[in-house]
This record gives C-alpha cells, structure tokens and sequence, in this order.
C-alpha cells in the first residue's frame, strides 16, 4: 500500500549553484537523496511528489555550502 507522507530533510548545496532557479536545484538534490531510498522512520520512497517549503539556508564555514531545511512531499511504501 502506497502513502502520501510529508516529510523534511536538509540538503546541502556547494556555492556555484546559489542561482535563481535554486528552489529547483533544491528539488533534484532531495530526490537524488531519498528517492529510492529506505528509512526506518519514513519507509521506502518512491518518488518526491513536491517541495512544500524550504528554510532559510545556513552557511557552513569551513567548506562555503549551504544547508537547507526542506520539506517534501513523497509516495512511500
């Protein structure tokens, strides 16, 4: 049986993509990260469905990426 769960996650981005369309680069990195992917909280995800929302991101100083608190939308099984 197949669930629609709304889950967050946070991603991490290098700065050469800090561009414009970084809400879709947001997106293509969350679901390189969990689709496909199995968790003991979440199950197994299927596909990300939509990004509901995204955090402000936080920089990390030591290596210039940016992490971002994001919150999803997938099938899970």
């Amino acid at each position: 049986m197949f669930f629609l769960k709304l889950r967050e996650d946070v991603v991490e981005l290098p700065p050469r993509q800090f561009t414009k369309d970084i809400e879709k680069k947001i997106l293509v990195e969350l679901r390189r990260k969990v689709e496909g992917k199995c968790t003991g909280r979440f199950g197994y995800t299927i596909l990300v469905k939509r990004l509901d929302w995204i955090g402000p991101g936080m920089l990390n100083e030591d290596t210039g990426w940016a992490q971002f608190q994001a919150s999803l939308l997938g099938i899970v099984l």
